[in-house]
């Protein structure tokens, strides 16, 4: 349900039917492992297979205290009531 929240749909049907199409494609990794796979297991398993299928070297990102402001607008200015109930 948090998933489909973050959106706006037109109305409820519309909203219901979309996460049921999404439901039938769609499958959590924990349903399907017999072992319990957590973030840092998936983060290491995507940053790996990103290296070997890409065959690059990845490097962590450091922002400098410009970026990292600019982040905070931006999170800010996308998450208010404003924006994500324009029309």
């Amino acid at each position: 349900d948090e998933l489909f929240d973050m959106f706006i749909y037109k109305n409820e049907r519309l909203k219901l039917k979309m996460k049921e199409a999404f439901v039938e494609k769609a499958v959590a990794i924990n349903d399907i492992s017999d072992e319990h796979i957590t973030i840092s297991q998936m983060e290491e398993a995507f940053e790996k297979g990103f290296k070997k299928g890409l065959n690059i070297e990845l490097k962590p990102l450091e922002l400098t205290e410009v970026q990292l402001a600019e982040v905070e607008e931006l999170t800010e200015k996308y998450r208010s009531d404003e924006w994500m109930f324009r029309k």
